[in-house]
């Protein structure tokens, strides 16, 4: 079928245009389950049809499959955030790590310690201060992926929920 090739029809329902070539039935009556009001064709699309007050019935099975399809959805939403709170902690520790070490090498006097050998070692302190600030970095970027990846609820023998898959 090439998508050049379309018939388009007026609804005898409802009065719309829609394409009989990729389409049964017309999408607006079939969704609103439009009856016409008279047999004799429609004058306007406001005026030509009735709506009735129950919808078609939606199977069971179609709400359970939308039902698993959003707790697919919401499980990889925190998958992703899981990864992306992880990634994002690890790189503001580590920058800031990196920013503290750089400080306590810039603390090393250059000249004496070439001449003279002295003054060779960086700042004991912020050495100290930017590795404990990478492990607590990424100890806490860490919980918080965990917490995060566990709200994920995946489907397995710890979350008392079956395979899906």
């Amino acid at each position: 079928m090439d998508i050049y090739d379309s018939k388009m029809i007026r609804c005898q329902n409802c009065g719309r245009e829609y394409n009989v070539t990729r389409l049964k039935k017309c999408p607006i009556c079939a969704v609103t389950g439009a009856t016409p009001k008279n047999s004799a064709a429609p004058s306007a699309p406001d005026s030509s049809y009735q709506v009735s007050r129950q919808a078609a019935p939606v199977a069971d099975s179609t709400l359970d499959f939308l039902q698993e399809v959003i707790y697919a959805q919401n499980r990889t939403t925190h998958a992703v955030r899981a990864l992306v709170r992880f990634l994002f902690i690890q790189l503001s520790t580590i920058t800031i790590a990196w920013f503290i070490n750089t400080l306590a090498n810039n603390s090393v006097n250059a000249y004496e310690c070439q001449t003279q050998g002295t003054s060779c070692s960086p700042n004991g302190f912020l050495s100290i201060i930017s590795v404990v600030v990478w492990i607590v970095g990424l100890i806490v970027s860490s919980n918080i992926g965990w917490k995060e990846l566990n709200s994920s609820d995946i489907p397995g023998e710890h979350s008392g929920n079956p395979y899906r898959y």
